[in-house]
């Protein structure tokens, strides 16, 4: 018997289908819950928190997906300059991720806000004292 007689399309299909959903999860692990609103969910992907300039000024940066009611998801990068960090409120920049401005919000720590709780979580971090540079 020869491997064409032993996998059936079904079976083909169940292979298939499995894999698919074993990608799925491996990449939703790849991305942490921030925030929710009644129709998005905000989740910034591991590993994209870094330093940067949001024009001439140092900044902290994440990429962050948000999933929309309709099931579809926005891509955006996230900026808030290191100065904000420090005085506790400031703006949120938000870009495309070809770098494109898209728009902006004002935050305070403890605002409540969706761009509050985005610059509280980006901001934490580049707080945090860590042995090998910040991390999410």
């Amino acid at each position: 018997m020869t491997a064409k007689h032993i996998l059936s399309a079904p079976l083909i299909s169940m292979i298939i289908i499995t894999a698919l959903v074993i990608s799925s999860i491996a990449h939703a692990e790849d991305w942490l819950h921030v925030v929710a609103s009644t129709t998005d969910v905000f989740e910034a992907r591991k590993g994209t928190l870094q330093h940067g300039l949001l024009g001439t000024s140092p900044a902290v940066t994440m990429l962050v997906r948000i999933k929309h009611a309709d099931d579809t998801f926005t891509f955006a990068r996230y900026f808030v300059t290191v100065e904000d960090c420090g005085k506790g409120y400031g703006v949120v920049v938000t870009n495309s991720i070809q770098g494109k401005f898209l728009h902006q919000a004002d935050y305070v720590i403890g605002g409540g806000s969706i761009a509050c709780v985005i610059a509280e979580t980006m901001c934490a971090v580049l707080n945090k004292p860590t042995t090998s540079g910040m991390s999410l």
